[in-house]
């Protein structure tokens, strides 16, 4: 079957991840990407997420000569109006019979309706809502598991996420994998599951989580299993709470991990502060970090308003590299990488591989 050919609309630090690994995107291929006019058009992608130099960033998408069947609208992480600034555009696509896949949800009623009129293929991206068996107790889960957790939002968590699956993939692994965003399944992967957003106790989500994976474990006989856990562990204030870290707090009562990478924002860091994290990864949830992902975005607190949204920058993997480096010179047992950086991404890799041969061939094989 030929790949799909796809185009994403409106395209900022929250798409990054599906042009990144492109190549790993399942029955598509990427031919561009558009953002709003201001938006960094015309710049590469690296302006937007600071990576290494691969795409142009596009404007007009009404009348672009990039050949294309598919459209994804993805909801980006800056405020856009959609009746304004993207509804228009789904319509001109959908009467030109480009086949629609929504990860925003406004008027998608009236979107699917209008595909449906016309003839055209429309889906809606979810949260894994695939049934499975309910035990009603706790399972064991014989298969090695690495947990990818973050200490804050805009941490390159997903960007680890896919680190690793390319990683273990081309070691010639069996991966299965949750992810924690809803576009997962363009890579061929599980989303997080949908029960776990809904109003249901937590000891019931607790019981249910661990059955999902063990229905994952019969089913999928994998080698591996990387689970990516979302929100943040811990709040970061009290108004930009992230669940105040309960979807962590679940899934250390229903799975135990053998292996946790955890992402934290660029900033100085010493062996103080790395000590805290560890120790609230270790009393909280019982977790042993293995190593931190450092992200290249930090927050802006001179452009946060006191009653607006947290405000984002971002430096080059250069200068990341740079603090990482300079980081590691003063502190003590602590692993720190670069998610951007290659030769880091292989190194975190190999680590957390050589930990989980080191358990024996009954483990990971």
């Amino acid at each position: 079957m030929n790949n799909k050919k796809v185009a994403i609309y409106p395209f900022d630090i929250e798409s990054a991840p599906l042009v990144r690994y492109k190549e790993y995107l399942r029955s598509y291929d990427l031919m561009g990407v558009f953002s709003p006019r201001g938006w960094g058009i015309n710049k590469d992608i690296s302006m937007v997420d600071g990576g290494e130099k691969g795409l142009t960033i596009e404007t007009d998408l009404i009348n672009s000569v990039i050949n294309y069947d598919t459209l994804i609208i993805n909801q980006p992480c800056r405020t856009l109006d959609f009746n304004k600034n993207v509804l228009p555009l789904i319509i001109s696509k959908i009467q030109e019979k480009k086949e629609i896949i929504l990860n925003w949800y406004e008027n998608e009623s009236f979107i699917k309706e209008l595909c449906e009129r016309l003839s055209v293929p429309c889906s809606v991206m979810s949260y894994d809502r695939n049934l499975f068996v309910n035990h009603n107790k706790l399972m064991d889960i014989t298969v090695p598991i690495v947990f990818v957790c973050g200490f804050t939002e805009m941490a390159n968590k997903f960007f680890t996420q896919l680190t690793l699956r390319e990683y273990f993939t081309k070691e010639g692994y069996n991966i299965s994998q949750i992810g924690t965003k809803k576009y997962s399944e363009l890579f061929g992967f599980k989303s997080f599951p949908a029960f776990m957003f809904e109003s249901i106790s937590d000891s019931e989500k607790i019981i249910l989580f661990n059955n999902y994976v063990k229905q994952i474990e019969i089913e999928e006989r994998p080698d591996l299993i990387i689970i990516g856990i979302p929100g943040s562990v811990i709040p970061f204030n009290n108004r930009y709470n992230y669940h105040f870290g309960s979807f962590a707090n679940i899934i250390s009562h229903s799975i135990e991990a053998d292996a946790i990478i955890a992402n934290i924002l660029y900033g100085d860091y010493n062996q103080k502060i790395f000590d805290l994290k560890r120790n609230i990864m270790k009393y909280k949830y019982g977790w042993n970090v293995d190593c931190f992902s450092m992200s290249n975005f930090y927050v802006d607190l001179t452009s946060t308003l006191p009653d607006g949204e947290l405000q984002f920058s971002k430096v080059g993997s250069e200068l990341l590299d740079g603090k990482i480096e300079s980081t590691l010179k003063s502190v003590n047992n602590i692993n720190i990488f670069n998610s951007l950086n290659d030769t880091h991404k292989f190194t975190m890799c190999k680590m957390i591989e050589d930990k989980l041969l080191s358990y024996g061939t009954t483990r990971i094989m």
